[in-house]
């Protein structure tokens, strides 16, 4: 990696164990790809006292060289009770490997970067997470990320606004490889 990662410990005091945890993770993704410019690891533990939930959260923010991005933001769902901090660690970096996996492979142009391409529009939008929902003309909702989109059009970016995508199969569903703000006509 080009720069130091840099990993943050939110609602929690900093601990060497999770530390060295996130550490070898870390390892684990260069040797399959040395190549990425910068890291960001953030750990959020539950809020202390609150009653129920009780989950961790990761959220990983990986560059990439030409202006690529892994971006993960495992948060707890229904699914998963990520109530260990080793268990929410281990979840958010297979989604990284398979995300970096899926970026390496168009970095050497070995999968098509153009697949079922739509328009739909923005019904969620969580800039504060990196991402946002797409729901299509079908009724379908996709997900995007700040890394689907072309770099300042994420932040520019609100709810209502119409959205050309192309589609592709995720972990547990589809989301948006390529996004951006459809163009109004002129005339």
């Amino acid at each position: 990696m080009e720069s130091e990662p840099t990993i943050v410990f939110e609602n929690m005091e900093p601990s060497d164990l999770v530390r060295a945890r996130i550490e070898r993770e870390l390892e684990r993704l260069e040797r399959f790809f040395g190549r990425a410019t910068s890291c960001r690891v953030v750990i959020r533990a539950p809020v202390p006292g609150q009653v129920k939930g009780g989950l961790f959260s990761v959220r990983i923010h990986l560059e990439l060289p030409g202006q690529r991005s892994v971006v993960v933001s495992r948060l707890p769902s229904e699914r998963k009770a990520l109530v260990d901090p080793n268990v929410a660690i281990h979840d958010a970096f297979r989604t990284a490997r398979r995300q970096l996996q899926d970026q390496v492979r168009l970095m050497r142009g070995e999968v098509k970067p153009h697949a079922e391409e739509g328009v739909g529009t923005v019904t969620g939008f969580y800039p504060e997470d990196g991402y946002g929902l797409i729901t299509t003309a079908d009724g379908d909702e996709i997900h995007f990320d700040r890394s689907s989109m072309p770099p300042g059009e994420f932040e520019a970016l609100e709810k209502g606004a119409e959205i050309v995508y192309e589609a592709h199969e995720g972990d547990y569903r589809v989301h948006a490889r390529v996004a951006r703000v459809k163009q109004a006509a002129s005339g």
